[in-house]
């Protein structure tokens, strides 16, 4: 049984229930950002997306470009993406992102209740699910960037153009399959990181919490609206123009915390 009354940073938190939404107090409290993973997640698409322009540029570089043959520029299409996604290592970068958020929150609730949280059940499975679901959507990113690649090939050759002088549409269209795939970064950063936190509040019975946004200007209107309001977990806000409802970190692109809320010292006096 967790000693609420023990701690004082849990009486921060409880004069945050009580209305004294000071930003001082917030900032003592507030979860980390997940920078520091997000940075990770993001030198891999770097790397993988230089090694991509590095191979097209082989293969449309006019000093290299055979004249015989139509196939040499096009070999850039038979390349494998799934195989070079697995032999990139980006499985290994997923595993280390997971377990440094895992690890991050726990940390972090052990500090504002001065004991270890309670172990969290089915943390492998939640890890091994974040892999998979990311691994698929940077595939399809790149199936997708593959495909756009062999469109402006094909158009291409309708025209009569020489490879190389499309070159730069070319690198355009790997330059949008980049952007997606740092999008994907990104938003499935926060968006795991928001269900760790609610899943290790939710274990130590703290069920409701406080909206905090990362206060500067990239924060959306709907989003500052809800600075400082009260919410559960099974109850969200709404978020955007569509009506979506979710928890801080779940709607797209979100960087906005959950402040735990506890109860225990709502009704009491200063």
């Amino acid at each position: 049984m967790i000693d609420f009354k023990k701690n004082k940073r849990v009486g921060l938190l409880a004069k945050l229930g009580r209305g004294k939404y000071d930003p001082k107090i917030v900032e003592q409290v507030r979860p980390a950002e997940p920078r520091i993973e997000r940075a990770l997640y993001l030198r891999w698409v770097r790397a993988v997306f230089t090694l991509w322009r590095h191979r097209v540029a082989a293969h449309i570089d006019p000093g290299r470009h055979d004249q015989r043959t139509d196939a040499t520029p096009r070999a850039l299409l038979n390349v494998d993406w799934d195989t070079l996604v697995d032999q990139s290592g980006l499985n290994d970068v997923l595993n280390k992102i997971a377990r440094s958020l895992q690890d991050r929150n726990s940390k972090y609730f052990e500090k504002i209740l001065s004991t270890p949280p309670p172990a969290v059940g089915e943390q492998a499975q939640r890890i091994a699910a974040f892999r998979k679901s990311n691994i698929e959507l940077v595939k399809r990113a790149g199936h997708d960037m593959i495909a756009d690649l062999n469109d402006t090939l094909s158009a291409a050759n309708a025209k009569g153009l020489r490879h190389e002088e499309i070159a730069d549409q070319i690198q355009d269209r790997i330059g949008v399959g980049e952007r997606r795939a740092k999008l994907i970064a990104r938003d499935q950063t926060l968006k795991y990181n928001a269900s760790v936190q609610q899943t290790q509040a939710q274990a130590i019975g703290l069920n409701e919490y406080t909206w905090s946004t990362s206060h500067d200007g990239a924060v959306r209107p709907i989003h500052k609206a809800l600075e400082g309001t009260r919410h559960s977990y099974e109850n969200p806000p709404m978020t955007n123009e569509d009506g979506d409802r979710n928890n801080p970190g779940e709607d797209y692109n979100c960087r906005c915390q959950a402040i735990p809320y506890v109860a225990l010292f709502a009704d009491l006096d200063e």
